[in-house]
């Protein structure tokens, strides 16, 4: 079969001539463009810099197509519209429709990596392995707006991926780095034996992953996505905890630990009294509404819900420090909250302002109802 004859300048097909030689180019054009690059041969492009001002702004208008409307709809019309702009100012600033969806895909992934390093740079603990595993596994979540709206445009990009290879190319990496460090992170953080790290973290991201999605179609809520997540990391990690009712005889051991668990923040706040802060415990125990938090048959913790009325105050949730950043306080106020909901049961705290348990307290559902100068108040109503 005879070869497809095409231009060596814009690839385009070539007619075959009646007579004489074979034809290079189509064009006067791409004969003079030919020519130019062997007397000018083309210097290696610099890097692309990161989108800023104007061109950010057309970015951002892109994002806002994909998660609102899907990627089919972000024309160069529909994108300059979105971005307040001219379709000419946007074809000068990005040389065709598919430069500007790639340039917005890479820019998304640079913004969500340098985030989530910072959320996982705030962590009480970041070199906690276990604490870093439960932050680069909510990473994967629509936790906040701006995961949200990520994870859209990030769908919409992965459905066109399919068909285009260099969008493809930005989601396909040689191997699986995030695997590899969740496989890394299991692995410090002491898995039970027989455990294969690596099998593990394929499964906990592809399916944290398509939890993400349940929770942005609202087939699960948060909590139950945490429920799950902590169910495999309890089967993964070597730690078991457990929590019994407490009895009057745990008095002294509760009393000691929120010495030492509020220490810093009473201090920060100039309310720390050595005496007072074990008294006040010993004072308002109420062992039938406590229990206490063992980890591999040790005490480590307790927690209270105090009726009151037609709510409960969550009260007394202390965790040995040593042990905070493993999912453990996750799971366990998980736990109660579930029964909480099963009891269409409105549940109340308060927490020491500034404290980083307010964020935790958010995450499951707490808002703040007022603050002084020592506490917040916060309520959550049933899911």
């Amino acid at each position: 079969m005879r070869d497809e004859m095409t231009c060596r300048v814009c690839r385009g097909v070539l007619r075959p001539p009646a007579r004489g030689r074979r034809p290079v180019y189509c064009s006067r054009a791409c004969q003079a463009r030919a020519y130019r690059s062997r007397r000018d041969p083309p210097v290696p492009a610099p890097a692309e810099p990161e989108p800023a001002g104007r061109r950010r702004q057309i970015v951002e208008a892109v994002w806002r197509i994909a998660a609102e409307r899907g990627l089919q709809m972000a024309t160069v019309r529909e994108i300059a519209a979105e971005a307040g702009v001219s379709p000419r100012v946007v074809q000068y600033h990005f040389a065709d429709k598919h430069h500007l969806l790639v340039t917005a895909l890479r820019m998304l992934h640079r913004e969500n990596e340098s985030r989530a390093r910072e959320r996982i740079a705030a962590l009480r603990d970041p070199a906690d392995p276990r604490a870093v595993l439960r932050a680069t596994l909510d990473e994967l979540l629509p936790l906040d707006d701006q995961r949200q709206t990520s994870l859209r445009v990030l769908t919409a990009y992965y459905a066109r991926s399919l068909t285009d290879p260099a969008l493809a190319e930005v989601f396909l990496h040689d191997g699986g780095p995030l695997e590899d460090l969740v496989a890394a992170l299991i692995t410090a953080a002491g898995p039970r034996p027989s455990i294969d790290a690596a099998r593990e973290a394929d499964l906990l991201v592809g399916g944290v992953s398509g939890l993400g999605l349940d929770l942005l179609h609202r087939r699960r809520t948060k909590a139950d996505v945490r429920r799950t997540i902590d169910y495999h990391l309890g089967r993964i990690l070597a730690d078991d905890w457990v929590i019994r009712a407490a009895s009057p005889h745990d008095v002294e051991a509760v009393a000691e630990l929120r010495a030492v668990v509020l220490r810093a923040d009473l201090e920060r706040l100039g309310r720390y009294d050595e005496r007072r802060v074990r008294q006040r415990l010993r004072d308002g125990f109420a062992p039938e509404h406590t229990w206490t938090i063992e980890v591999s048959g040790a005490f480590a913790g307790c927690v209270a819900l105090r009726p009151d009325g037609d709510v409960v105050w969550l009260e007394h949730f202390y965790l040995d420090p040593g042990l905070q950043g493993r999912g453990i306080g996750t799971a366990v106020l998980d736990r109660l909250l579930e029964q909480c909901d099963h009891d269409g049961v409105v549940v109340r705290l308060n927490v020491l302002r500034g404290s980083p348990a307010r964020r935790l307290y958010e995450r499951h559902g707490f808002t703040l109802d007022a603050e002084d100068d020592v506490d917040v108040f916060m309520t959550r109503r049933p899911a």
